[in-house]
């Protein structure tokens, strides 16, 4: 069972006056409506998220305050990484392609099919 509006009311008054709130873990922890309500009364004063249900995210009023800030979830991307992915992929396939087993392969099971 994965937790759900974990921040609601009760948890939201807890935080001091005028604090940030950042969620780059799910967007299910967070009540919308109720951070919608703390971010315009100025509870919360402003709110920062790159975790969505859906991509793109569906539209919500409080994502056009101007307290808001929405980017995509990709916090741990750069120009290195994306090199470093890339060059792992290649070297998989060049593996299954040499019938080798690829030296990242995550098995279950301890069972491994290369077909």
């Amino acid at each position: 069972m994965k937790p759900a509006n974990i921040l609601d009311d009760d948890r939201l008054g807890l935080l001091k006056p005028g604090a940030i709130l950042i969620n780059t873990a799910r967007s299910q922890l967070v009540e919308y409506e109720t951070l919608y309500k703390a971010l315009l009364d100025g509870r919360i004063r402003g709110y920062g998220v790159d975790v969505y249900d859906f991509e793109p995210p569906q539209l919500h009023p409080m994502f056009s305050l101007e307290n808001v800030i929405l980017t995509p979830h990709l916090g741990g991307t750069c120009n290195e990484s994306n090199i470093r992915m890339g060059n792992t992929a290649v070297i998989n396939v060049i593996a299954v392609l040499e019938k080798r087993t690829p030296p990242n392969l995550i098995a279950m099971n301890d069972e491994v099919n290369l077909c």
